[in-house]
């Protein structure tokens, strides 16, 4: 029985021996000899293919479906995997020097010690014309921002690599090499970012925490799991249940924490400056003297809390509109419950406390909400 492996506009069927055909004349391109050809798989289905060792360096994949792939040590030095698709697929140590990953698609990729030197993962988005393979390249009206959430990006090198915007929320990049490395804009909540040299690279405009890099390594695993099961209304990744552990003194600035567990927690002197804590469970949590400043509140349970001498300057205490798993709106709604929390001594300077519990008397918050964004 004929199996096909790959589809180009949903016509011109490839089998399997065609597809073996083609990679052996493109092998035969890379190394300049008689009778190679340029690999041509632009918008082909190859989803799960075991591809380990395979060369299509310069390869034409734009739009292309590797998704589940295993193309472990493959080479793609310089291919063109403009709007692929490499979702859950393995590229451990893999050659992707100077390819074209604009737009691209690698959720829970495998990348370790992955060689993604001077790779552009900006923003890209492919246009296609009526029934055809025609394609258009667009990097205006909305691209699609190269996608690597929960990608696993440990000894990688991202020299120079330009990844500006690209998604990597819940990332591992501990120990890649990023200098000269390009993340303006990028999101790189939850990443773990344990012996990354930080000041080599650009993060103008990211989101991150400079500071995670410092926390002990376990607690950065499980910012970078809740990232994910936050990130994805929580389909994937590990909540975080941090009730009664002793935080103190940690620098949690920028910290991605919407709907975490930390009942009884101990975050006294922490640094929480501009992270994130909506629909979180914050009862009887001791928060004193710890910074707040512009974190955001909004919907937490804070019952019980104490506070005396934190800055909560600028804090946020909006009250949330609760969605269902797939983003719709609920009709409820969770404000921000400061029910016997103790403010003693605490900075509220530029902060509004209206639509707090129990100013208006809400009814009393659900800390299994899980937030929707």
């Amino acid at each position: 029985m004929t199996m096909t492996v790959g589809l180009n506009s949903g016509t011109n069927a490839m089998t399997p021996h065609q597809l073996i055909d083609l990679l052996h004349s493109h092998s035969r391109y890379v190394a300049r000899r008689d009778g190679g050809k340029r690999a041509e798989l632009v918008r082909q289905d190859l989803s799960g293919l075991r591809l380990k060792g395979v060369v299509l360096e310069g390869a034409r994949l734009a739009g292309a479906n590797l998704s589940g792939c295993d193309l472990t040590g493959a080479n793609l030095r310089g291919a063109d995997l403009f709007g692929a698709r490499l979702d859950g697929a393995t590229l451990a140590g893999a050659d992707m020097e100077r390819a074209d990953l604009r737009g691209a698609s690698l959720q829970e990729a495998s990348l370790r010690y992955a060689n993604l030197k001077e790779v552009d993962l900006r923003s890209g988005m492919l246009l296609h014309h009526g029934g055809d393979a025609a394609m258009t390249r667009a990097m205006a009206q909305r691209p699609t921002h190269a996608d690597l959430r929960g990608t696993d990006l440990q000894r990688a090198n991202l020299t120079a690599a330009r990844l500006k915007d690209a998604n990597l929320t819940g990332s591992n990049l501990r120990g890649a090499t990023v200098t000269h490395a390009r993340f303006e804009g990028a999101n790189l909540r939850g990443a773990v970012l344990a012996d990354v040299n930080l000041p080599s690279a650009n993060f103008t405009g990211a989101r991150y925490s400079a500071a995670s890099a410092e926390l002990p390594f376990d607690l950065q695993v499980i910012l970078r799991d809740h990232a994910l099961w936050a990130d994805s209304a929580g389909s994937r990744g590990v909540r975080a249940l941090l009730r009664g552990v002793d935080l103190r003194g940690l620098n949690l600035a920028f910290a991605y924490l919407n709907g975490a567990d930390l009942l009884g927690a101990d975050l006294r002197n922490c640094n929480l400056a501009d992270s994130e804590f909506v629909l979180a469970n914050l009862m009887e949590a001791r928060l004193d003297k710890a910074n707040l400043r512009k974190a955001d509140l909004s919907g937490a349970c804070l019952r019980a809390a104490t506070l005396t001498g934190a800055c909560l300057e600028r804090a946020r205490f909006a009250t949330v509109d609760v969605k269902d798993a797939r983003g719709q709106p609920t009709g409820r709604n969770r404000a921000t419950d400061l029910r016997g929390a103790d403010l003693t001594d605490a900075d509220l300077s530029q902060t509004d406390l209206s639509a707090a519990i129990p100013v208006h008397g809400a009814p009393e918050p659900e800390t299994d909400d899980v937030p929707r964004n």
